[in-house]
Formats: structure tokens, C-alpha cells, sequence
């Protein structure tokens, strides 16, 4: 078998043959023992393949990556023959590619949403919480938790009314403490003026 028949024994495979070159494929398989074992070894690699990753499929291109396919026509491929392994091993890699761009999106995702949370329970307890007293928030998995403590109230010569707070967030990688400064602009709305992180007891 040379590689003219590798070749052609890909293509069959790949289903870009016509009924003609179909037929002489399966007529090499039938009387050439080593193409028909190549053959089996290349829809069985497809079979396996399929089974695998055709899940990934279904999950969103990410917005990224979407520029390189939309727009551009489909081209017959003209491609010298790859090897099956090595042809598994480049859609493995896109596969997994695919799906940490994925994983890095939903990650994102979550960091937003839990600095909205605490910039809520900071906007409420500056809201409705007298100084030395505290506020918490506990998150859903019980792998973090803030509390908010007002600290000082105060008005500004501009007549703003303004608070000094201590933030103190404790997760799976040890406690941060913050101090900053929160001025009122609306219910509920304090937009921080700053904050500095500072040791843990001091």
C-alpha cells in the first residue's frame, strides 16, 4: 500500500470521494488486506473520535474565535494526508481549547457576579447600618464570606455625607482586610472615594 492509497483511503473515510472512487476504494479493501485493515483502523479513529467530542459540538463558538469562521465559504480541502494520530491529536486540541475558552468565560462570569454582591452588601450596610456594627454575606458554596463594618460617619465641607468602613472578605485563600471611604449620592448608592488593603488586626 503507498500513499497514493492512504490517501485516497483517508478521503473515502472523510466522505469526499464520488460514487466512482468509492468504488475502487472498496475494491482495493477487498483484495488488498493491508488497505482494508487501514481502512478499519481509520473508521474506527472516526467512530471513537465522534463518540468523544461530539458533544463539544453543541457548545457555543466562543466570541473570540467567531470571526475566524463566519464569513468564509467552505474550501474543498487539499491538504497532503495526516496521519490518524496526529489527526486526533489536533482535534483533541482544538476540543480542549474550545472548552477552556468556555471554563475562562463562565469563570469571568462568576468573578462578576460576586463583586456585585459584595458591592451590594457594602451600598446596604453604609445604607442602614450604624457605625461599630456589622453586616455579612456567606456565599452559596460556604467557601467565602464578607462582613462590612461601618466605622465612622462624617459630612464633607461640600455637605456630602460620607463613611469610613472596614471590609473584611475571607475565602479558601485567607482573609483580606480593606478600609475605604464611601460617599452618598443616592438610597442606596455610595460609590467608594478609596480604599487601601491593610494587615489583617492592625
Amino acid at each position: 500500500m503507498n500513499d497514493e492509497h492512504q490517501r485516497l483511503l483517508a478521503a473515502y473515510v472523510d466522505g469526499e470521494l464520488d460514487a466512482v472512487s468509492r468504488r475502487s476504494v472498496r475494491r482495493l479493501a477487498e483484495r488488498d488486506p493491508e488497505a482494508r485493515a487501514y481502512l478499519e483502523s481509520l473508521e474506527a479513529l472516526n467512530d471513537n473520535l465522534r463518540e468523544a467530542f461530539d458533544p463539544v459540538t453543541e457548545e457555543p463558538i466562543p466570541e473570540r474565535l467567531s470571526g475566524c469562521v463566519i464569513g468564509h465559504a467552505p474550501r474543498r480541502r487539499h491538504h497532503p494526508y495526516l496521519p490518524a494520530a496526529l489527526a486526533a491529536s489536533l482535534v483533541l486540541a482544538i476540543v480542549l481549547w474550545v472548552r477552556q475558552e468556555n471554563l475562562d468565560g463562565q469563570m469571568q462570569d462568576k468573578l462578576v457576579a460576586l463583586q456585585q454582591q459584595i458591592l451590594q452588601l457594602r451600598h446596604q450596610t453604609l445604607e442602614n447600618v450604624p457605625s461599630g456594627s456589622s453586616a455579612s454575606w456567606v456565599g452559596s458554596a460556604g467557601t467565602m464570606r464578607v462582613e462590612v463594618t461601618p466605622v465612622k460617619s462624617y459630612r464633607t465641607p461640600d455637605n456630602r455625607f460620607c463613611r469610613e468602613y472596614e471590609e473584611r472578605i475571607e475565602d479558601e485563600n485567607g482573609v483580606e482586610v480593606r478600609r475605604g471611604i464611601a460617599c452618598r449620592t443616592g438610597k442606596a448608592v455610595w460609590p467608594e472615594q478609596s480604599s487601601i488593603i491593610v494587615p489583617e488586626g492592625t
